[in-house]
């Protein structure tokens, strides 16, 4: 139970039938339905055909976009976006797809420009960038790298809660073999945010292993472990990690039900406590007051939560004695209870009911309103008269949907003074049959699997569904931690991170109904602030809702003001023929909609006014990635290496290997592409490149312009105002100075950074600024955006590169002798771009064996043996698949998720052998 309904059972409970003209109801319901209408919410999930990776193999994903409200597929927006983001919160791919009728598939090929670590999979619209990031889509993954990795690095995080708070990072190395590196020198850096804040050298002892005193740097903060190990008398290795410096060994936080404990009214807390990773960890205690007597007592669940129920005294303070599984203590205030207040209870164990009771103190007045909602759908609203501070009602279950309900109560000035969060299962989510017509086969024996879809009502279902096979003993399916109905029907509308939600939806029980509604009384939610909307105040929505691929800006004069009328020409330079014409509005705005292409694409825009004057400048509308904060739906603890992936790499390595020895691993691998510097004969533009500090080498960049392309130019940041491809100035004032920053469309949302002469400059700050350089001392400019430029520059070269060099004597500026690849003069009026298209998708390649051209030789070792995005039931709520095993023996694990046509949700496994 909850919370035993207090002795005031048999008082008679006064709850109201709300008539229309209500000012309170009316004020709530009007409010909330214009948030529903105008600012509907979207949902997402991404089903995975696994949670570990090698460098080398292919990510592939199926993502489900829904209305939250009912989880129909979204007709909201038809972009989606998918970010894959390493340990150190930063985007290392960003994909670009389309969405129709709510779903879509891609693939991630991960080349090894990637580093090994931890990773997530980000997913979001652009719509969804008006609200709460928390709503984000978020997966934890794992990358190793058994395609060239001979070492791996594992680094452990020992804190202790000593008074001097010494936090240790033990750091060790082994072969991919297994043996331990001993006696090897090491050096190494500790970064936060791409910036050192360590370093030093150490040599590996006989545990092939050294530490480092990390207590002196910021908790709760996730650095980046960069090292490098000398493994024999000439080579050295990189390895690198991510870690969290915790605050503390343990955490235990207590959460009054409601909101608020209430003097002399029974209090239900809830409990959660974490270790130094932010996982759960076993705990139990007693509650003193303040005078040493016990008055209650807990111990933990599932996770590390759980929930007591005691009754607070006016005049005493409460304390809490937590005893961790591992012996250690510590006592922790509990929260100040009030003189006055409101307390809501809600009982959740009955299957029939809701158990409501409202106790109130030394408050003004008896009338209430109890709210409940669920994804902005006003579900019930009831008007409570207290009696005596006390009322008792409930809500049959029936008339509530599945998922998270908030309850709010508000007082009659329409303010919220309690709330509390619950979970409705009606179990009324599809029933899947998955079966294959045999329960053993053999190795590369072909499998075929039904599967028949009903709702709860035993009808067929239609709907769209993905399924992944993998080899159980290399990937055990317990490691998926959610799934598309644990996303949806829970963490997708709660913050911070939910450890394996999952389980809450696996043999459901009263314990798991019970842990559930624990997990709600001490988790975060807020898609919305009742006190903004009860005063009328909405979201800003600065991101619009994307139906397809779009060129967007504005004309304006070269003085700045919009040019309206003016004809925009819209022509692509290969690929897709686009020759499109529009006119800008009364905003000098123009907007090109309804495009349709692959990876990147060059345009040429030109404008030209009513009137036939090319004088003009051509601003484009930049699509820069969200700013993100560190995520707290995802755990990114300490990061100890799993015995899952290394069983997995292990398995990779020997995949790889058997790929060598065929010569077919080009064929799997995304490898980078050697590069081969052929000799040129010298001609004028090396002679002006000559002392250029590029380190990929002068001239080798995106676009090179010289001194000739900004001749008679009184202001270098204006000129290089659609002179530079796919580069924007903004101009900003930075501590009362204006100052003139460049950004790179591929930039991710990062200025560029501008090396002068060898020299890079701080711009961001304002102690530097394009606007501070004389175009008369600029010899050349080196724009360097794409990733095989910039990637020499490091970390700090992220956002794009400008390599800028200035005259220097005994050369002759009046020649004019320049081969094309300097000539970047645009004329007036034209601008390039470069803006990103959809992201192609890999077609997941499953042999069959039934065919002579199979090299019967070459061992199967996959690790993901089918996979199938596209799965449609037909009226009958049936589909069937059929793949081949791969020379993997043991157990094989088949995971479906699928959504019906209105919404029903469907997630479920079964396991076949392999012989």
């Amino acid at each position: 139970m909850i919370i035993k309904l207090p002795s005031f059972l048999a008082l008679v409970l006064f709850v109201q039938v709300l008539l229309p003209g209500d000012p309170v109801i009316e004020k709530i319901t009007a409010r909330l339905d214009k948030f529903r209408k105008n600012y509907p919410q979207e949902k997402i999930h991404l089903h995975m055909d696994k949670l570990f990776y090698s460098i080398g193999d292919t990510i592939y994903f199926k993502a489900y976009l829904v209305n939250a409200e009912k989880n129909l597929p979204s007709i909201i927006s038809n972009l989606l976006y998918i970010d894959l983001v390493d340990g150190a919160n930063e985007v290392k791919k960003t994909l670009l797809l389309p969405v129709s009728d709510g779903i879509t598939w891609g693939t991630i090929g991960l080349n090894d420009s990637l580093q090994s670590g931890h990773y997530q999979l980000r997913a979001y619209t652009n719509w969804m960038r008006n609200f709460d990031q928390a709503y984000f889509f978020n997966e934890a993954i794992e990358i190793g790298n058994a395609l060239n990795d001979q070492i791996e690095m594992n680094a452990v995080v020992s804190p202790d809660n000593s008074p001097a708070n010494k936090n240790t990072a033990n750091v060790s190395y082994t072969t991919a073999k297994g043996k331990k590196i001993t006696n090897s020198d090491v050096t190494y850096s500790l970064l936060l945010k791409g910036k050192e804040k360590g370093s030093g050298k150490a040599r590996t002892n006989d545990e092939g292993g050294f530490s480092i005193d990390i207590t002196q740097l910021q908790k709760n903060q996730l650095y980046e472990l960069v090292t490098n190990i000398k493994t024999d008398k000439k080579n050295t290795t990189i390895k690198k990690t991510t870690f969290m410096v915790p605050g503390k060994l343990y955490s235990t936080q207590f959460f009054p039900e409601g909101g608020q404990m209430v003097n002399d009214l029974p209090a239900h807390i809830g409990f959660k406590a974490l270790d130094a990773n932010g996982r759960g960890i076993d705990v139990s205690g007693e509650v003193f007051d303040q005078s040493g007597k016990s008055v209650g007592s807990f111990k933990s669940g599932f996770a590390g939560m759980g929930s007591f129920t005691f009754t607070p005294v006016a005049g005493n303070n409460y304390l809490a004695t937590v005893k961790y599984s591992d012996g250690y203590q510590e006592k922790i205030e509990l929260p100040k209870s009030n003189t006055s207040g409101y307390v809501l209870a809600i009982d959740n164990m009955s299957d029939m009911k809701l158990g409501i009771a409202i106790s109130a103190k030394s408050i003004a007045g008896n009338d209430l309103v109890l709210v409940a909602q669920s994804n902005n759908v006003l579900l019930a609203t009831e008007k409570i008269t207290l009696a005596n501070g006390r009322a008792l009602t409930s809500i049959p279950k029936a008339k509530l949907p599945t998922g998270i309900i908030q309850f709010t109560l508000f007082d009659m000035m329409a303010l919220p003074v309690a709330e509390r969060l619950v979970f409705i299962n009606h179990n009324d989510h599809l029933q899947i049959g998955l079966a294959s017509s045999k329960t053993t086969y053999g190795k590369r024996e072909k499998v075929k699997v039904m599967l028949e879809v009903k709702d709860d009502a035993g009808d067929p279902v239609e709907g769209s569904f993905s399924l992944s096979v993998t080899p159980g003993d290399i990937l055990p399916a317990k490691k998926r931690n959610s799934t598309l109905l644990s996303n949806f029907l829970l963490t997708s509308d709660l913050k911070g991170n939910v450890e394996a939600p999952v389980y809450y939806f696996t043999d459901v029980n009263p314990g798991k109904i019970k842990a559930l509604d624990d997990l709600l009384l001490s988790q975060g939610w807020r898609r919305f602030n009742w006190k903004d909307l009860l005063e009328d105040r909405y979201p800003t929505t600065t991101f619009k809702v994307e139906k397809n691929l779009t060129v967007s800006g504005k004309v304006v004069s070269l003085n700045g003001t919009p040019v309206p009328g003016a004809k925009v020409s819209l022509v692509s330079k290969k690929g897709a023929g686009y020759f499109l014409d529009t006119t800008t509005n009364e905003a000098g705005k123009f907007l090109f909609d309804e495009l349709d292409f692959t990876e990147d694409m060059d345009f040429a825009i030109q404008a030209i006014t009513a009137s036939g004057s090319k004088e003009l400048l051509i601003v484009i509308d930049e699509f820069s990635l969200p700013v993100f904060a560190q995520n707290t739906n995802v755990s990114f603890a300490t990061h100890n290496t799993d015995t899952t992936l290394q069983r997995y790499l292990k398995h990779s390595r020997q995949r790889f290997d058997e790929m060598r020895k065929y010569g077919l691993l080009n064929e799997d691998a995304h490898l980078l592409k050697e590069v081969i510097v052929k000799t040129k004969e010298i001609n004028k533009l090396d002679n002006i490149l000559a002392t250029s500090a590029n380190l990929n080498g002068p001239g080798n960049a995106d676009q090179v312009i010289t001194y000739l392309d900004i001749n008679n130019c009184s202001d270098l940041s204006v000129c290089l105002i659609g002179k530079l491809r796919g580069v924007n100035i903004r101009i900003v004032v930075i501590n009362g100075k204006t100052c003139a920053i460049p950004y790179s469309t591929k930039g991710m949302g990062k200025p560029m950074i501008v090396v002068l002469d060898g020299q890079v400059m701080s711009s961001t700050d304002g102690a530097f600024s394009i606007k501070d350089l004389s175009a008369g001392d600029i010899q050349s400019i080196e724009v360097l955006r794409s990733g095989g430029f910039v990637g020499v520059y490091g970390f700090q070269g992220a956002g794009g590169v400008l390599v800028i060099t200035t005259k220097r004597g005994g050369f002759d500026y009046s020649e004019t002798d320049v081969s094309e690849k300097a000539k970047n003069i645009l004329p007036p009026g034209m601008k390039f771009i470069s803006t990103n298209g959809y992201a192609i998708t890999r077609e997941f390649y499953s042999p069959a064996y039934n065919s002579p051209a199979i090299n019967g030789t070459v061992p199967d070792l996959r690790s993901t043996i089918y996979w199938q995005p596209n799965i449609v039931t037909d009226s009958d709520g049936k589909a069937s698949v059929e793949f081949y095993n791969a020379d993997v023996t043991g157990n094989y694990n088949v995971v479906l998720e699928g959504i019906s046509t209105d919404g029903k949700l469907g997630s479920t496994t079964f396991t076949y052998e392999v012989k």
